[in-house]
């Protein structure tokens, strides 16, 4: 992502906290126009389309949303290790900062 889109993404982002869905749009939108692979960005989309009433449009936007996030690999959780990592498992056991398990 540049450094435009970046700026793009986080005003969009402040304006949709705010509610000025159609700055929000406008941003956001431009974010996709270039980066059409970011999730989250559809998914906010697609909420301020259903904001102002255009349901189609939104439900295309959250559903593409849902199609990237099955897409992308998901990194393993450091608090559920694999079985057949042991030394995974042990140095979970010995982090500091390792999750609470339940036996």
């Amino acid at each position: 992502m540049s450094r435009q889109d970046r700026e793009a993404y986080l005003a969009g982002r402040q304006a949709f906290e705010r509610g000025d869905v159609e700055r929000a749009l406008s941003k956001l939108e431009s974010v996709l126009d270039r980066c059409p692979s970011y999730a989250d960005v559809h998914y906010m989309v697609g909420l301020l389309y259903e904001r102002k009433g255009k349901l189609e449009r939104a439900a295309a936007s959250l559903e593409r949303a849902v199609e990237i996030n099955r897409a992308t690999p998901k990194p393993p959780s450091p608090c559920r290790p694999s079985t057949s990592d042991a030394a995974s498992s042990n140095a979970l056991d010995n982090s500091p900062n390792n999750c609470r398990r339940t036996p």
